[in-house]
């Protein structure tokens, strides 16, 4: 009897979404991306939605700046130095594509040079998260 019981609460607790360290920040960026961290004040990670609806990450270093555009996603990463990607937002695909369409990892010069080569003036770092 009590067996069933443990079982039957196991069940309900996975059935619910409620795990242990799922209690993180989301920021959505559009209905295909999205920042997450772990744990609120956490740093934060990009992530992609597939065609199946399952959410993976695809850029995992500490986060600390992003801007994006329609066409873009542009982030600034520190993991002891900084890192810079340009991410083309791709509407449809797989975390493979999604890979794909990552530049970087970046330094700052390059990643500038790279800026200016897309000419999208509304292209600039608009959050921040550097003091967490």
């Amino acid at each position: 009897m009590m067996r069933l019981a443990v079982i039957i609460l196991l069940c309900s607790v996975a059935s619910s979404g409620c795990f242990w360290g799922d209690d993180g920040d989301e920021i959505d960026i559009n209905e295909r991306y999205y920042l997450r961290s772990n744990r609120p004040g956490d740093t934060y990670h990009l992530g992609f939605i597939d065609d199946a609806g399952i959410g993976v990450g695809i850029v995992n270093d500490p986060i600390v700046a992003v801007g994006y555009n329609k066409d873009y996603i542009i982030l600034k990463a520190k993991s002891g130095h900084y890192m810079y990607y340009i991410v083309s937002i791709i509407d449809a695909g797989n975390h493979q594509t999604a890979t794909e369409n990552i530049e970087g990892v970046k330094n700052e010069k390059s990643f500038n040079e790279r800026i200016t080569e897309l000419a999208s003036a509304d292209l600039k770092f608009t959050k921040t998260f550097e003091n967490q």
